[in-house]
């Protein structure tokens, strides 16, 4: 099952529907994106076959972030996507929400510029950890400590997750 109210952080075993929910949602976000996106890649922990959130990250590449203003954000609520307030430099971030009353997440969009930095940086971490089985590992027992430590915050969970 996909999804986590907000603030919630709690880990599950890895799920092969991830990899389906996000073919199913580049079908839809494809034609409501527009021609402005280059490309759409499925990212973070449940790209990789590993314990994870159950909630799937997205990164969408533009050929320039300003081209964001082209979105239909309009079509994008309809499929429950909302743009979130979070400021991150060079990204937008969008969530798809199966229930807005409690504020279940179950998609990130990570809209960033196509081969900026963090497009790079999103593609490595990915290809790097399926790639090695030791370091995937190391990183779901990051992951595991950081859910007992912040099972309530998940901005904290976020941020020691960069100490890999």
């Amino acid at each position: 099952m996909l999804g986590l109210p907000k603030g919630i952080v709690h880990i599950h075993n890895y799920d092969p529907y991830y990899v389906e929910s996000f073919h199913k949602e580049k079908a839809i976000l494809t034609p409501i994106l527009g021609e402005r996106v280059v490309d759409i890649q499925h990212v973070g922990s449940t790209a990789i076959g590993i314990q994870a959130k159950p909630i799937v990250d997205i990164a969408v590449g533009l050929n320039d972030l300003g081209d964001i203003s082209t979105f239909n954000d309009k079509r994008l609520r309809e499929h429950q996507y909302y743009r979130l307030q979070v400021q991150l430099p060079d990204e937008v971030v969008y969530a798809k929400f199966s229930s807005l009353e409690n504020l279940v997440k179950t998609h990130f969009l990570h809209v960033v510029a196509h081969n900026s930095e963090k497009w790079k940086a999103l593609l490595i971490f990915r290809d790097q950890l399926r790639a090695n089985p030791n370091l995937a590992q190391e990183y779901v027992e990051l992951k595991q400590r950081l859910a007992v430590l912040y099972s309530n915050d998940e901005l904290a969970y976020t941020a020691g997750k960069k100490h890999l």
